[in-house]
C-alpha cells in the first residue's frame, strides 16, 4: 500500500473528512488531497502529527525506505527554498554594495575614487563571498544572483556623467567568486583531513592572534600619531587604515571559527542510537 492510500485509510477508518483532518494537522484540505493521491508528501512535522493523531508509530505507517524518501525530499525542498531566499538577498546586497558605497563616498568626498574602487569595494565583495560560504548558499545560486545584480549596478553608473564603472565591475565579480570558491574549497578539504574540534581550536587561536596584532598595531600607531606635533593627519586615521587592512583576515578567520564551532556542536548533538 502506498503512502497516499495509507493516509486515506487512516482518515476513513477514523470517520474524518479531508477538511477535519486538515484542521487537526493545521494544513489545507488541498494538502490532504495531494497526500492521498500521491501528488505530494507530508513534511516531517506533519508526519509526527499524523502518528500522534492516529496513535501509531512512524515505522508502522511507513516503511524505512518510504521514510528515507520523504526525509530526502523534504530536505531538498528546504534546501531549495533556503537557497532561493538567500539568492534573492544576495542580489539586493550585492547591488547595494556596488551602488551605495560609491554613491555616498563620492557624495561626501569627491576625491575618494582610489579608496572606493581599490579598497572599499574589493574588501566588501570579498567579505560578501565569505558570508555566502558561511550561510551555505550553493554555487549556482551565487553565480546567478551576483550576475543579476550587475544589471542595476551598471545602470546606475551609466546614468552618471563623471564616474564610470567599466571593467572594475567584472574585477569585483571575480573577487567575489574567488573568495567564495577558495573558502569553500578550504572548508571541504579541511573537513576531510581534520576533525571539527581541532579546526575550531586552530581558528580560535588564529582569530585571537590576528585580533591581538590588530589591536596592538593600531594602538601603538594611533598613540604615535596623536603625539606627533608635525603630523597633519588625526590619530583615528590609523584606525580606519588598519581596519581596512585587517578586516579580510579577521572576517575569514572568525567565519571559519564560527563554522567549525557549529559543525562540532551539531556532531555532538547528533544521537548515536537508531530511530527504528
Amino acid at each position: 500500500m502506498n503512502i497516499g492510500n495509507k493516509i486515506k485509510k487512516l482518515r476513513v477508518d477514523s470517520q474524518m473528512t479531508q477538511e477535519q483532518l486538515a484542521e487537526k494537522l493545521h494544513v489545507t484540505r488541498n494538502a490532504i488531497s495531494k497526500w492521498e493521491t500521491d501528488k505530494g508528501i507530508p513534511n516531517i512535522d506533519s508526519l509526527v502529527d499524523l502518528t500522534k493523531l492516529f496513535n501509531i508509530s512512524l515505522d508502522s505507517l511507513f516503511s524505512n525506505e518510504e521514510i528515507t524518501i520523504i526525509t530526502l525530499e523534504n530536505k531538498e525542498n528546504i534546501e531549495y527554498t533556503k537557497n532561493l531566499v538567500y539568492s534573492m538577498m544576495l542580489v539586493i546586497i550585492y547591488a547595494s554594495i556596488g551602488i551605495l558605497i560609491p554613491h555616498y563616498s563620492f557624495k561626501y568626498d569627491p576625491t575618494s575614487g582610489i579608496a572606493v574602487f581599490a579598497i572599499l569595494l574589493p574588501i566588501s565583495y570579498i567579505i560578501l563571498g565569505v558570508i555566502s560560504v558561511l550561510i551555505k548558499v550553493r554555487w549556482p545560486y551565487v553565480v546567478i544572483s551576483s550576475a543579476l545584480a550587475l544589471t542595476p549596478i551598471y545602470i546606475y553608473f551609466d546614468s552618471l556623467a563623471t564616474i564610470k564603472l567599466g571593467f572594475w565591475g567584472i574585477v569585483y565579480l571575480i573577487l567575489y567568486y574567488a573568495s567564495y570558491f577558495i573558502l569553500s574549497g578550504v572548508i571541504k578539504s579541511s573537513m576531510i583531513k581534520s576533525n571539527p574540534l581541532r579546526l575550531k581550536k586552530f581558528f580560535l587561536i588564529t582569530s585571537s592572534v590576528i585580533s591581538l596584532v590588530y589591536i596592538l598595531h593600531t594602538t601603538i600607531e594611533a598613540i604615535s600619531l596623536y603625539n606627533c606635533f608635525v603630523c597633519s593627519a588625526p590619530w583615528y586615521t590609523v584606525v580606519v587604515i588598519n581596519t581596512l587592512f585587517y578586516i579580510v583576515p579577521l572576517v575569514i578567520s572568525y567565519t571559519l571559527l564560527i563554522y567549525f564551532s557549529f559543525k562540532y556542536k551539531r556532531i555532538n548533538q547528533t544521537p548515536s542510537v537508531e530511530i527504528f
